[in-house]
């Protein structure tokens, strides 16, 4: 044991605190699997490349130490649930799953599913040659150097890709593609306010201009970089609100952030509604317990089987069952300013420019079945999922 400990992140006094709580909460009839198994998580890189993104070393999996209650044989395999999106509305909380006894999900996850690759699927489905195609073969063969990052996993736990943007101009092909390969997969998508979305996209962007600056980059290269902030973070707001107006103005769409329904259609459209569950990434800050339940029982696990807690210094949930453990300090620091208060007349504009969407999203995910005053009413409630679309569903109602 003391090996894993030179290429971890936890210390072995704090491991063994950690491991004695851990088999305090476990259930009875997984106890001994999961004492078997149990072990601090690798490092994979010491530092991340992105500082803006994540803070401190990477780790193999998402949680910091392996609670696993299978002992069945390991093999290599695609994922059972797959996140697709959206940036900003909190999908590095998708994380926490790894430290479910049931579920395994790596930290970063293998650039599989991208638009050649689906092509190929595709194709190779197509064929119509009599033999059933070894797809995963095929798969490690056109994922060139992603093809390592497929590891081995046991039967019974559910494996997740978290938080790959799969909700662009090729999604209709990557849901075709997730369906031949494993046609029982589930879809998990995180919908959040668009407001605060728009101005943390910003926010990160604006961080990581800095950390590269500080690093020595050159203005020049920073200016090439797409993504990082090329000018005042001010300035980048005031020409988004422009933006927002002029189509606002020539009656045309909004400027993104916004498209949640338009994303999740193709999913929808290959594994059913029932499969693919859409998130508020509002109310896994407010309300984790309530929409983890939600998430949970998605995936057919116990909803008391995680529970959180809100650190009041953080302000943001960290989980408390099966193991204590918060994520790193780079997730959601945009989300401690008040963004509708910093910039009123900018997001009173955005609001405007958001609306249509965000009807439409609530319409195509059932939240309510018509726009009305008791659909409002409902979303009027704090404690309900998407309660932040009130303001954009409910302006004329």
């Amino acid at each position: 044991m003391d090996a894993y400990f030179a290429h971890s992140m936890i210390e072995k006094e704090d491991f063994e605190k950690m491991e004695q709580y851990i088999l305090d909460h476990v259930p009875a009839e997984d106890f001994a699997a999961v004492r078997k198994n149990l072990k601090p998580t690798s490092i994979i890189l010491e530092e991340a490349t992105d500082k803006a993104y994540h803070e401190g070393a990477v780790l193999e999996h998402g949680c910091p130490v392996e609670i696993r209650k299978s002992l069945e044989p390991l093999e290599k395999r695609l994922p059972d649930v797959v996140g697709i999106g959206f940036a900003k509305c909190g999908t590095g909380t998708l994380q926490f799953l790894d430290c479910h006894p049931s579920v395994t999900m790596r930290s970063t996850e293998p650039k599989f599913y991208n638009s050649k690759n689906a092509f190929d699927i595709i194709q190779f489905d197509g064929e119509g040659t009599p033999e059933k195609y070894d797809y995963l073969k095929k798969i490690e063969i056109t994922a060139g150097k992603d093809k390592q990052k497929f590891l081995k996993f046991s039967k019974t736990v559910l494996t997740v890709n978290p938080k790959k943007q799969y909700a662009g101009s090729a999604a209709l092909d990557v849901a075709k593609a997730m369906k031949i390969l494993n046609p029982k997969t589930k879809i998990i998508g995180i919908a959040c306010d668009p407001i605060k979305r728009v101005y943390s996209q910003f926010a990160m962007k604006n961080r990581r201009t800095e950390f590269k600056t500080s690093d020595g980059m050159d203005e020049e290269a920073i200016h090439k970089c797409r993504a990082c902030l090329n000018k005042d973070l001010n300035e980048t707001i005031k020409d988004f609100t422009e933006n927002a107006q002029r189509l606002l103005d020539n009656g045309g769409n909004s400027p993104g952030f916004d498209e949640y329904a338009r994303a999740l259609e193709p999913f929808v459209e290959q594994f059913g509604d029932e499969n693919v569950l859409l998130l508020d990434g509002e109310n896994l800050i407010t309300q984790p317990n309530q929409e983890w339940a939600r998430l949970l029982e998605f995936l057919g696990l116990n909803k008391e089987s995680m529970k959180f807690y809100i650190d009041e210094e953080k302000g943001f949930p960290c989980l408390e069952k099966p193991v204590k453990y918060c994520l790193n300090g780079a997730k959601g620091t945009s989300r401690k300013i008040d963004v509708r208060q910093e910039y009123p007349e900018d997001t009173a504009i955005w609001r405007k420019s958001f609306s249509p969407k965000i009807k439409e999203m609530i319409l195509f995910k059932k939240i309510c079945n018509k726009i009305d005053e008791k659909c409002c009413q409902k979303l009027r409630d704090e404690k309900s999922s998407f309660s932040w679309a009130h303001e954009y569903a409910c302006l004329d109602v």
